[in-house]
């Protein structure tokens, strides 16, 4: 067992300095395409050949290729480019490619794959009937797996997310009853009143504080302020502003909804470009919401403002939370404790943010000792410098 351990590691490590080599053979590549592998980094070049095992780059104009098994490559990059191999009446190509893809749990791909190979053989209906089924209750079971996940360490807002969008996806399957299980629990977690300290022994117990929003504070005193605005009865600028904050909040929850979908589906680019976009309309509406005090004095109007203000907070901080998993999965570290650094500027005792700004600092350590690990030559399995 000791033997096969090491016998990793010495690979690994192989591996990772044969990549290393591979970046600082010739900096000035062509911008043909841009191949990622298996750890995470990057190669850019021009495709010079691939074929169902390998892909050779061309790294510049001078003739330096590089050529790399498509086991050694990021899953998403394997299946695109043995997909070019791949003739569109080929069924049984396309069949073997949506395995590959639904092994990697590429659920869209698979679909794509599946589809093309029903297309390439109408006989084949029922067969392609049955593994899109399938397709669907692996997706349904790896989401449900996440949101378990999350509700283990206490991300409830996260195992919410995910149970609601497998519900709204996928709500006849069998993994949609335990959804909602975990969603309700979540519920009930995050609307928990969090308990006082009792006093000292003898004197009457510490009332629980109300759940829901609290009042908001008058600015003369501590009163509170007057009760919340209709939004129904705005006019004039403050209305117009109220509706442009709306719409502004709807665009960024279609985003961020749409990048949870990619979240669920392992689509790394796509679920960071929807959660950056909605965090970005978001903070747009924040910043439209500050310029209220300009247009409106009425403490029931500020109060509805400021309701929509901390609404707003909530959501950009759980977004946020949600690309930080996906960058910390991806091994992306750096923008990982970014996100987690806009998190804690709107919330800076927010406990997620705060294991997950530990957990990347761990990683990141560990990362930068295998990087002190020093080997000579440039071959091996992963890559082969020619």
């Amino acid at each position: 067992m000791r033997g096969t351990v090491f016998t990793r590691r010495v690979a690994l490590i192989h591996s990772l300095v044969c990549i290393a080599l591979v970046g600082l053979v010739l900096p000035a590549t062509l911008a043909g395409d841009e191949v990622e592998l298996a750890n995470g980094q990057k190669v850019k070049g021009e495709v010079a050949t691939v074929t169902d095992t390998e892909v050779t780059l061309a790294l510049d104009a001078g003739g330096a290729k590089v050529t790399f098994k498509l086991s050694a490559l990021a899953p998403r990059d394997a299946y695109r480019l043995r997909a070019r191999t791949l003739a569109p009446a080929d069924a049984d190509g396309w069949i073997a490619l949506a395995e590959f893809a639904t092994t990697q749990g590429l659920w869209g791909e698979a679909r794509a794959a599946i589809t093309k190979a029903g297309r390439a053989d109408p006989s084949r209906a029922a067969d392609v009937a049955q593994r899109l089924a399938a397709c669907d209750d692996g997706e349904a079971q790896a989401m449900l797996a996440a949101a378990e996940a999350a509700s283990a360490k206490a991300d409830h807002q996260r195992a919410l997310d995910l149970a609601k969008l497998l519900i709204a996806r996928f709500p006849a399957s069998t993994h949609a009853t335990r959804a909602r299980d975990l969603s309700r629990a979540a519920i009930a977690a995050l609307d928990a009143p969090v308990a006082l300290p009792n006093p000292p022994a003898g004197g009457p117990p510490a009332p629980n504080p109300p759940v829901g929003n609290p009042p908001v504070a008058d600015p003369a005193g501590n009163k509170p302020a007057d009760p919340v605005a209709d939004p129904t009865k705005l006019t004039g600028k403050i209305r117009q502003l109220h509706d442009l904050v709306r719409k502004q909040e709807a665009q960024g929850d279609a985003l961020a909804t749409e990048g949870l979908r990619f979240d669920g589906q392992g689509n790394v680019s796509g679920a960071r470009r929807n959660y950056e976009e909605a965090v970005s309309i978001y903070e747009t509406g924040l910043r439209n919401l500050e310029s209220a005090p300009k247009y409106a004095n009425d403490p029931a109007v500020i109060a509805l403002m400021k309701l929509a203000y901390d609404r707003i907070v909530k959501k950009v901080v759980n977004t946020m939370l949600n690309a930080t998993h996906v960058m910390i999965r991806e091994g992306n570290y750096k923008r990982g404790a970014e996100y987690v650094d806009i998190v804690l500027r709107y919330d800076p005792a927010n406990r997620n943010a705060l294991k997950l700004r530990q957990e990347i600092e761990e990683q990141r350590i560990t990362r930068k000792a295998s990087e002190l690990v020093n080997a000579k030559g440039t071959t091996c399995g992963g890559g082969t410098v020619k």
